[in-house]
């Protein structure tokens, strides 16, 4: 895999492009969970007190599991606290919240 830089913001605009971008609905032997969804990367934003904030563009796409919504949602949350310094993650799908884009 790729190293990871001293750059959070680029080393999650990597992991969450890299994840979005894959559209199968098993990685392997892992379950994707937004295999169906069309998302991409707009901006991340970092700050000082370790707050992320993710802007996502695109379609989330419900599948016929009701409980992808909340996997998706947990799972970009773990790919983003993956990296130490990520103290809170905000993810955003066309500036909605994810858990409100997920529950509609």
């Amino acid at each position: 895999g790729r190293a990871k830089s001293k750059n959070v913001t680029e080393d999650v605009r990597f992991a969450f492009r890299t994840l979005l971008s894959y559209h199968q609905q098993k990685m392997g032997i892992l379950y994707n969970p937004g295999y169906a969804s069309i998302l991409a990367v707009n901006d991340v934003k970092f700050e000082d007190d370790g707050s992320l904030t993710v802007l996502l563009t695109g379609e989330y796409v419900k599948t016929a599991d009701r409980c992808d919504g909340p996997r998706l949602k947990d799972q970009l949350k773990m790919l983003a606290k993956q990296f130490k310094m990520v103290k809170r993650v905000s993810i955003l799908i066309n500036g909605l919240t994810i858990g409100d884009v997920i529950s509609k």
